[in-house]
């Protein structure tokens, strides 16, 4: 007897189910809304706040090749964790961006010394 009542409580709330999706899926609102979802995607307005949040999640890392050994090291880095190189850093004088023992800038292109 008991199970039974389970099969119709399910079977009465799985109707409710399709009768509420029913009403939400035929209803202008939703109608209207999917209309102006189109409208939005057209004219890329959805599009460029996704990528605007993309951006904001993307964290940047400075990378410098080695002078030892050519390898990819962190700016921040004073040693070369792959040859041992001590990387004798300086500014440039007119970007202020960290460069090693570099003939010119890497970010504002500045001649630094001579070959």
């Amino acid at each position: 007897m008991g199970l039974i009542y389970i099969i119709i409580t399910f079977l009465f709330f799985f109707i409710l189910y399709l009768v509420i999706q029913s009403a939400i899926n035929n209803s202008e609102l939703t109608e209207a809304l999917k209309q102006l979802n189109q409208k939005l995607e057209k004219s890329g307005l959805i599009q460029e706040e996704s990528q605007k949040e993309e951006d904001e999640n993307l964290v940047t890392v400075n990378y410098e090749n080695c002078p030892g050994c050519d390898e990819k090291i962190l700016l921040n880095k004073e040693e070369c964790s792959t040859c041992g190189t001590v990387l004798n850093k300086e500014s440039c004088p007119a970007c202020g961006a960290q460069v090693f023992q570099d003939i010119e800038c890497n970010s504002c292109g500045l001649k630094l010394r001579d070959n």
